[in-house]
């Protein structure tokens, strides 16, 4: 239950609060669900997307990062070799 409040918080952060907070939530995030935060990347470049900006989706590739992070540091606690 508290990972479904976790992650709607932090989808509800992009659209509400600055993105220090969401950037932290997505740091959180990472170790719990690690798909979510690049779902979450997705849904903020989708949602500031701008023509102007350029073409680099950068919330998407920070996601992917993070939750690549997130996943290897996950795997390797869940295999007591860290």
């Amino acid at each position: 239950m508290s990972n479904v409040v976790l992650i709607i918080s932090a989808f509800v952060s992009v659209i509400f609060f600055p993105w220090l907070l969401t950037a932290g939530l997505a740091i959180v995030l990472a170790f719990i669900e690690p798909v979510a935060v690049i779902a979450l990347g997705l849904f903020a470049d989708t949602l500031y997307y701008s023509v102007h900006a350029g073409g680099l989706p950068l919330f998407t590739f920070g996601g992917l990062i993070l939750g690549g992070i997130g996943l290897l540091v996950r795997n390797q606690l869940r295999a007591s070799t860290m």
